[in-house]
């Protein structure tokens, strides 16, 4: 992930601190625990995903026109997608995002920089059966999979990570299903549960009308 991405993670994490900090004490010892047993504190979503949720409406559109007439789809990568999710939506919903996190995870692994020439770039649906993408471009993709299926909006977060000893930034796609949230990630193609990764420290999260930063509880 791009260095870029390094410094607005930090950004955030100095930024949660001070609302900690600034937050009635009582109210603190109060919030419910969130992904990875984290504080999530309610925040605004970064301006990339703002970009690329105006740029996935218009592939939600024409994914809607391909499944009314598969023949005259925009492209053979979305004839694609329109033939999977049929044979997806027989699938009860735990067997959809594995089926789906295995999917999209074949994708081949490509830096923003290669791609875009850009050091960070969040890209669309179209974007990514175009050219692929990194880390949080695969859980993009995956939470436009998703809704398009029918998973609610709220059930479903892009979450931005650091992981392992040395704090690499990572992305992944948390769903929530019933009481139970499941981990989609490019790295791993087996579905996890955020207890089942220890190394994991989330930053920040959103889905389409929330954000959120987080701190450890």
């Amino acid at each position: 992930m791009a260095v870029n991405m390094v410094n607005r993670f930090l950004i955030s994490i100095v930024f949660a601190g001070l609302l900690l900090a600034w937050a009635p004490q009582q109210g603190a010892a109060a919030a419910p625990q969130g992904l990875f047993g984290s504080v999530e504190v309610p925040a605004g979503v970064p301006w990339e995903w703002q970009r690329v949720m105006q740029r996935m409406r218009q592939d939600w559109r024409a994914l809607d026109a391909c499944r009314r007439d598969r023949e005259h789809c925009a492209s053979e990568p979305l004839r694609a997608w329109r033939d999977r999710l049929d044979a997806l939506g027989r699938l009860a919903p735990r067997a959809q995002i594995a089926r789906i996190n295995e999917l999209v995870n074949r994708q081949p692994y490509v830096a923003d920089e290669a791609n875009f020439g850009e050091l960070d770039h969040y890209a669309s649906a179209s974007e990514f059966l175009q050219k692929s993408g990194d880390c949080e471009d695969y859980a993009i993709f995956k939470y436009f999979v998703l809704r398009a299926l029918g998973f609610a909006d709220p059930d479903l977060r892009v979450v931005l990570v650091l992981r392992g000893s040395d704090h690499a930034p990572h992305a992944v796609l948390a769903v929530y299903l019933g009481s139970e949230v499941y981990i989609l990630d490019n790295d791993d193609n087996h579905v996890a549960r955020p207890q089942d990764l220890g190394d994991y420290r989330p930053v920040q999260s959103f889905n389409a009308s929330r954000g959120w930063i987080h701190v450890p509880s």
